[in-house]
């Protein structure tokens, strides 16, 4: 048995770089904007935007989703149209760590709500 997992460790440390490789390079790494996109992939802040559109594709639909990215590939802007018209927009701000410091969302009601997060990227609770 010690035999059968030391060859499976062997295998899986040599063929480990080749297949973290090849996972990376299926992801896209946006810069600047807009990207179109047909939604997102979770409520976690900042969103996720997935199923990238053409801009023509986009404004066909219902509804779609248009983002921004910094140089560093983070998401900057994401913005969600309904019908032609803004529905929200959230701005994300980034510390010189990289983390998430402040969000603010825009809605097309014209209600405004700024949230803060701690050095975790978890929202302090109680802040507006």
């Amino acid at each position: 048995m010690q035999k059968i997992q030391m060859i499976f460790t062997m295998i899986s440390l040599t063929f480990l770089p080749f297949i973290s490789t090849a996972c990376m390079a299926q992801e896209t790494r946006h810069t600047g904007g807009p990207y179109y996109f047909e939604s997102f992939a979770n409520y976690k802040i900042p969103f996720w935007p997935i199923k990238k559109l053409s801009e023509d594709e986009a404004k066909t639909r219902d509804a779609y989703y248009i983002a921004y990215y910094d140089k560093d590939g983070k998401i900057v802007s994401f913005t969600k149209y309904l019908y032609g018209k803004m529905e929200f927009d959230d701005k994300y701000f980034y510390g010189a760590d990289g983390r998430i410091e402040r969000r603010e969302l825009s809605k097309s009601t014209g209600e405004t709500a700024i949230q803060y997060f701690d050095k975790n990227g978890k929202l302090i609770p109680g802040e507006k």
